[in-house]
């Protein structure tokens, strides 16, 4: 049995003409305890030139923070926390921003 791992399958994604990859942090998901491998993220980020965007498990601003950071995501998605208004997505903003990651504060535009 021959089995591919994420980065390969992300660049046969990429190849076939995907153009963006979510990794989702299945087992952490709903958790809000962050995606803890941030090493694997990286790894499918690494085999990439598309956009990677981190998703599952985040419960703080510092999360979101982590996986545009370390884990190199180029973006990062929520749910839960964002519906039950647990984290205002302004506050998120300006808290990223503080930290110099990028952030579009209105529609398209990048700060």
């Amino acid at each position: 049995h021959n089995s591919l791992n994420a980065p390969e399958l992300a660049r046969i994604a990429q190849d076939l003409g995907v153009q963006m990859i979510t990794v989702h942090g299945r087992t952490r998901n709903q958790m809000y305890k962050g995606e803890a491998d941030w090493a694997f993220i990286r790894k499918v980020k690494d085999a990439v030139s598309i956009p990677v965007i981190a998703s599952g498990g985040a419960g703080t601003m510092h999360h979101f923070y982590e996986a545009l950071t370390d884990g190199k995501a180029d973006a990062a998605l929520a749910a839960s926390i964002f519906h039950y208004q647990e984290i205002r997505l302004g506050d998120l903003k300006d808290y990223l921003y503080e930290l110099n990651v990028p952030v579009r504060l209105h529609g398209w535009e990048t700060l």
